[in-house]
């Protein structure tokens, strides 16, 4: 099921970090039980980034694993009804068809990523 496959995901981000020794890794299963919003997540990214410039290193590896935003919850409700568009529906219908929310929370993503998130509707739909 759906559950299976991010715990692979995150399985595989483990293995990776235990090999590239990331200066942050995202766990799906993580970010899902303590709720953090996506603003907690990109806030957590930017403290590692602003810690690291403090210390003169301008560079770094964060690990996102595949199938991370369904973790997040604002993310998980706009992907349910991101689900439920019809097929083959672009970005100018779904802003017609979500709601108040999925609609700002789509829109403040850029347009490449929502595309993504249409796309992966139509692939898993």
């Amino acid at each position: 099921g759906a559950t299976q496959g991010k715990e692979a995901s995150s399985h595989v981000a483990m293995e990776v970090a235990l090999a590239t020794q990331p200066n942050l890794v995202l766990v799906s299963e993580e970010i899902s039980e303590k709720h953090m919003s996506l603003r907690d997540v990109v806030c957590l990214v930017a403290d590692v980034i602003c810690v690291r410039a403090l210390h003169g290193k301008s560079y770094g590896t964060v690990i996102i694993p595949e199938g991370f935003l369904v973790a997040v919850p604002e993310c998980r409700v706009m992907m349910g009804e991101i689900a439920n568009l019809p097929q083959g529906c672009g970005v100018e219908q779904a802003m017609v068809l979500l709601s108040d929310f999925g609609k700002a929370l789509l829109k403040s993503f850029p347009t490449y990523i929502q595309n993504q998130l249409l796309l992966y509707r139509m692939d898993n739909g």
